[in-house]
């Protein structure tokens, strides 16, 4: 199983990853334009030619002079790849992207019913925000205050 982000050249990669999860066709442009925006990050499990899983996430530019926040928004991995450490992986990439470009503030939304995702993201140090408990937040360049 190879875990990386995906990049320019990973065309056909982001068009499968669409069609299994998504269950959609994107075209060729739709995809290039999608791997050559610098505020998209896509960090995928690959097994040959199959994506097992992937995870989405955003740069966010701040409307202060700080630093950019990261907004999750996808986390999926196949069933029959389920249960082998690849979604922990997965946001193990992303949050560590975080760390090592300053990025301030990184959250994702989840169902209140999701168990597992719940488990996976107290386990990687995520926090419920104190007034919304459907959002998990990780402070990577000092906490403010809520």
């Amino acid at each position: 199983m190879e875990f990386r982000f995906l990049n320019e050249d990973d065309q056909d990669a982001l068009i499968r990853l669409t069609e299994t999860f998504r269950h959609q066709l994107i075209t060729d442009e739709k995809a290039r334009s999608i791997l050559d925006d610098d505020k998209i990050l896509i960090a995928a499990a690959l097994q040959d030619k199959e994506v097992a899983g992937y995870a989405l996430a955003y740069l966010l530019p701040r409307l202060d002079n700080g630093r950019d926040m990261m907004m999750i928004y996808h986390l999926f991995v196949q069933e029959n790849f389920q249960r082998q450490g690849i979604a922990t992986r997965l946001m193990t990439m992303l949050l560590e992207y975080g760390r090592q470009h300053q990025i301030h503030y990184t959250s994702l939304i989840t169902q209140q019913d999701n168990e597992k995702a719940i488990a996976l993201y107290t386990k990687l140090g995520g926090k419920l925000h104190p007034t919304n408990n459907q959002v998990f937040y990780w402070y990577g360049s000092g906490k403010p205050q809520i």
